[in-house]
C-alpha cells in the first residue's frame, strides 16, 4: 500500500513539473493549421550563447502592410533540366501572404531576445503538377538592428502525396520533403546573410514602392516572353519563303535588336546579383567553384 502511495506521489509531482513546459509550448505556438502540420508559425527558444551573439531586436513592431510587401519581394530562381532556361518567380503566392502576414507580425511582437520565429508553408504550385505540386518552404526569422533575417531551411521542397493527414508530424514532414535545386535571388533592399540560404532585408526601405517595381518588372518579363512566343509561331516556314522587295524588312532590324536586349530593370537586377555574389566570394562565404557556377547561371539567364 505504501509503495502504491509513493508511486502516486511521483506521478503527481511529475505532472505538475511538466505542466509549465506544456503551457510554454502552447504560448509559443502562434498558428497551426488543423490536420496539416506543414503550416505553422511558432516561437523557438535559442541557446543562451547563440542569443547573446545574435543580439536580437525583439520584440519588434512592424505593420502588416510592410510585412506583406517584404514577402511579395522575395524571389528564387530555378534552372530547367530540359531547356536549361533560368526562371525567377515569387517565393510566396498571394493567398499565402494574406494568410501568414498577421501571424508573422504577431510573432515578432511577442518574441523576446532569446526566441526566434520558425514558420513553415505548404503551397500548391499549379505550374508544377507534372513533378508534384505541393511544396514546402521552412524559415527561421529574426530581427537584428534594422535588418530582418530570413534563413531558408527548406525552399520549395517536394512534399509526399497525402501529407495533409493528421499522422504526419512537422518534423517528419520536413525530413520527408525532398529538396530541389533552387537559388535565392536578393532583390532591391535585400542581400545575402552569412550564406546564400539566408536573405537579410533592410527594414528602413520603402517596401510598398519596391514591391510595386518588382511586380512591374514581372509583368514586363511576362509580356516579353509572350511576344517572343508569338513571333516564333508567326514565322514563315523555310520551305515557303515570303517574297520581299529589295531592302524590305531592314527597318525591322533595330526592333529585333531591342527585343533581345535586357530591359533597364532586368539589367539592374543582374548587376545587383553579380555584385552580391562577388561580395560573398571575397568574404570567403562561398568557394571559387560555387562563385563561377552561380555567375555562369546568372549570365545564362540573359
Amino acid at each position: 500500500m505504501k509503495q502504491v502511495f509513493r508511486v502516486s506521489l511521483v506521478l503527481i509531482a511529475g505532472f505538475f513539473l511538466l505542466l509549465p513546459q506544456t503551457w510554454a509550448k502552447d504560448e509559443d505556438l502562434i498558428y497551426r493549421q488543423p490536420n496539416n502540420f506543414a503550416n505553422f508559425v511558432r516561437l523557438d527558444n535559442l541557446k543562451e550563447k547563440k542569443a547573446e551573439e545574435m543580439v536580437l531586436n525583439h520584440p519588434y513592431r512592424i505593420s502588416e502592410e510592410t510585412m506583406a510587401n517584404i514577402l511579395r519581394s522575395l524571389r528564387y530562381s530555378k534552372t530547367s533540366l530540359l531547356s536549361k532556361k533560368v526562371t525567377t518567380r515569387r517565393i510566396f503566392e498571394e493567398d499565402t501572404i494574406e494568410k501568414y502576414t498577421p501571424y508573422l507580425v504577431q510573432a515578432l511582437a511577442q518574441s523576446t531576445p532569446f526566441k526566434s520565429i520558425l514558420w513553415s508553408v505548404a503551397q500548391r504550385r499549379t505550374s508544377l503538377v507534372v513533378f508534384g505540386s505541393n511544396r514546402l518552404t521552412y524559415i527561421e526569422m529574426v530581427v537584428r538592428g534594422d535588418q530582418l533575417y530570413l534563413r531558408f531551411i527548406k525552399t520549395e521542397a517536394l512534399l509526399p502525396a497525402g501529407y495533409e493527414g493528421a499522422d504526419h508530424k512537422a518534423a517528419k514532414l520536413r525530413s520527408q520533403a525532398r529538396s530541389v535545386r533552387v537559388s535565392l535571388e536578393p532583390q532591391e533592399g535585400q542581400a545575402f546573410g552569412d550564406t546564400t540560404k539566408e536573405i537579410k532585408v533592410d527594414l528602413k526601405r520603402d517596401w510598398a514602392a519596391i514591391a510595386a517595381r518588382l511586380d512591374a518588372q514581372d509583368r514586363e518579363e511576362e509580356s516579353r516572353a509572350k511576344r517572343k512566343g508569338s513571333k516564333k509561331t508567326s514565322k514563315t516556314p523555310e520551305s515557303e519563303p515570303s517574297q520581299k522587295t529589295p531592302g524590305q524588312g531592314q527597318e525591322d532590324l533595330p526592333a529585333q535588336e531591342t527585343s533581345s536586349t535586357p530591359s533597364s530593370l532586368e539589367q539592374h537586377g543582374l548587376e545587383r546579383r553579380l555584385t552580391e555574389l562577388k561580395r560573398l566570394k571575397e568574404k570567403g562565404l562561398i568557394s571559387e567553384q560555387e562563385y563561377q557556377d552561380k555567375k555562369k547561371e546568372i549570365l545564362n539567364s540573359l
